[in-house]
C-alpha cells in the first residue's frame, strides 16, 4: 500500500479516492464507446441517410400541424 502514501498525507479518505477513480474510469470508457459508435455511423453514412429522409417543416405548417415544444428538432 505504499502507492497510497501520498494520498494519506493529503488527508483524503481512501474510499473517496477509490470512488473517484472508478467514476473516472467508467466515464472514459463510456466516452470511448460513444466515440466509436459515432465513427462507425459516419463510416456507414448513417447521417447522410437521415438528412435525405428529413421532411420540410413548412408544408406541415400549411396543413395546420402545430409543433409541440422541442418537436421542431425531431426527425419527422
Amino acid at each position: 500500500m505504499n502507492m497510497f502514501r501520498g494520498i494519506k498525507n493529503m488527508g483524503l479518505p481512501m474510499e473517496s479516492v477509490i470512488v473517484f477513480a472508478n467514476v473516472s474510469l467508467v466515464t472514459l470508457f463510456g466516452l470511448k464507446i460513444g466515440y466509436n459508435n459515432i465513427k462507425t455511423m459516419k463510416k456507414e453514412n448513417h447521417f447522410e441517410e437521415l438528412k435525405e429522409s428529413n421532411i420540410e417543416i413548412s408544408p406541415l405548417r400549411e396543413r395546420g400541424h402545430e409543433f409541440a415544444r422541442g418537436e421542431r428538432k425531431t426527425i419527422l
